[in-house]
């Protein structure tokens, strides 16, 4: 009996709630790279595989060993003697048609010495297990091609993560706390015509109480201005007065009882958040002056060209684009879906807008003004207020030049930071591979040595506290371990990260991320 095709809408259903069908093509359509397939290494892939992530590669020369079958679930007991990275592909393939894989059975020092462009391809590359100068030097070819790099090692309990990117852009940021865009201290011309056919006083009580509050703050904020001189309640005490009007609003039966009128109860309860002075974010106005919205050229991405053209925008009209949604709220539908219909019809015009300025801009630098299309305009538009630019220093600078973050690790070190003494212990421990071919506690008298790379390091970056001992220890009695449950764990949170990365959605962590065991904790050095 022949397999029935899956719909893919079906297939993925919950994540493109998430990131949507554009987030989902970008996926599919995203190549990553895989450096050694560790069992942290495959258990990310794993959890990029079953989303349907397009294709990975994986480089690794090494031989599938016992150690490998008994960590690693994507390295079977029938793998031993075979080439790993197509063991592992092999493996990873079997949970998702959709997906091509690649082995090369290739030594990465041998890559980056004879196939400089190698890493060029990629949409992410994922480094596991190497020697410090290996990882300064595959950082350096990945920063040369604007690939993003997560440096990842599990060790026993605890993980570290390295993310290396030169500049990443992110306009669906997906904040938690986003705050609706009513424009109630600007109305619009459009909004304010249909507020003149919104008489309170001569409603109904079904009408009243079905009033969208979105309404009910313009009319109230009509009334607040004649009295106070200003469009807005300006702090908590004037909000509090703002609320004693609207509840003076809801209407009484014959008793002197209030009616219960659901939409006032909903409007004072979104005052605070909502009664918030239209402005542009200290973020957004960092974006819009950076050197790369000024300094434009043919081969600048669409985002600076739209950050171009957003600055344009606000040079006319004084704020944002309009976003064009409205939270969900109690009213009659024909006057929610008005309302609603007004507020996307300003968004659609401010969009297009934008757009006719962005392929301005595209016209002025040489660059095609139709690579701009109408769903990239609304889409930036609609997020202008969440933009965000993410450039982490490089790991190889890191490294060449320690006292860049000998500050932040000071400071951390004094206050007995868990996080900051496993950060170093990994980065020591980085070093010791590259001097003794393997990880603390994999030979006899590896302690005093690893107490000697520790103690170098420490004076190198010019700490005034030395490192606890029992973090030295730590590291040496783990071994160099992965233990399964944990590279699960960690595989999952930089899976995420992948995505995020190659999607273009959510915010990334910044520069290193360290997991303890119990706590996971970001470093921005």
């Amino acid at each position: 009996m022949a397999n029935t095709p899956v719909d893919k809408n079906q297939k993925y259903d919950r994540q493109l709630r998430l990131w949507g069908d554009h987030g989902q093509k970008s996926l599919e359509a995203s190549h990553v790279c895989l450096i050694n397939a560790s069992a942290v290494g495959t258990e990310i892939l794993k959890s990029l595989v079953l989303p349907g992530l397009g294709e990975f590669t994986i480089v690794d020369d090494q031989a599938v060993s016992g150690e490998d079958a008994g960590s690693n679930f994507f390295l079977l007991q029938e793998n031993i003697g075979q080439p790993r990275a197509e063991a592992a592909m092999k493996c990873l393939l079997e949970m998702n048609e959709d997906v091509s894989g690649h082995a090369v059975s290739s030594n990465v020092v041998s890559l980056l010495a004879h196939a400089e462009d190698f890493f060029q391809k990629f949409s992410c590359v994922i480094a596991t297990y190497l020697a410090e100068s290996v990882l300064v030097q595959l950082a350096e070819a990945c920063d040369r091609v604007h690939v993003p790099l997560l440096i990842v090692q599990c060790c026993g309990p605890v993980a570290y993560v390295r993310l290396q990117v030169a500049e990443h852009c992110i306009v669906e940021a997906h904040p938690d706390n986003e705050l609706a865009d009513l424009r109630l201290d600007r109305p619009f011309p459009a909004l304010s015509k249909f507020l003149e056919t919104q008489n309170l006083s001569t409603m109904d009580n079904k009408a009243h109480s079905h009033t969208p509050y979105v309404i009910l703050f313009h009319k109230y904020l009509e009334e607040w201005q004649e009295k106070h001189g200003t469009p807005l309640p300006q702090n908590y005490k004037e909000k509090r007065l703002f609320k004693e009007m609207l509840k003076a609003g809801i209407r009484t039966d014959e008793d002197g009882k209030q009616l219960s009128e659901e939409n006032f109860d909903e409007a004072l309860k979104a005052a605070n958040s909502s009664l918030t002075a239209t402005s542009i974010p200290s973020q957004v106005e960092s974006i819009l002056s950076d050197a790369c919205a000024e300094q434009l050229s043919e081969s600048s991405s669409n985002f600076w060209v739209l950050v171009k053209a957003l600055g344009m925008f606000i040079a006319e009209d004084g704020c944002l684009p309009l976003r064009g949604t409205l939270p969900d709220m109690t009213a009659d539908t024909q006057r929610y879906i008005d309302v609603q219909a007004i507020y996307r019809q300003k968004a659609a015009e401010d969009a297009s807008r934008v757009l006719e300025h962005a392929r301005g801009v595209c016209q002025a630098i040489g660059k095609q003004p139709t690579s701009i299309t109408e769903e990239e305009a609304r889409l930036f538009c609609k997020n202008s207020a969440f933009l965000k630019v993410l450039r982490t220093r490089s790991f190889a600078d890191e490294v060449r030049k320690p006292e860049i973050c000998s500050g932040e690790i000071n400071s951390a070190l004094d206050s007995e930071s868990e996080p900051m003494a496993v950060y170093i212990t990994f980065r020591a421990s980085f070093r010791f591979y590259e001097m003794h071919g393997h990880f603390p506690g994999q030979a006899e008298n590896d302690l005093a040595l690893f107490k000697d790379v520790v103690t170098n390091m420490i004076r190198e970056w010019n700490l005034s506290a030395p490192l606890a001992e029992k973090a030295i220890c730590d590291m040496v009695a783990y071994r160099g371990s992965q233990l399964p449950f944990i590279a699960g764990f960690v595989g999952a949170i930089v899976s995420q990260e992948v995505i995020k990365l190659v999607t273009k959605q959510f915010i990334p962590f910044n520069n290193t991320l360290i997991y303890s065991g119990t706590n996971v904790f970001t470093l921005q050095l």
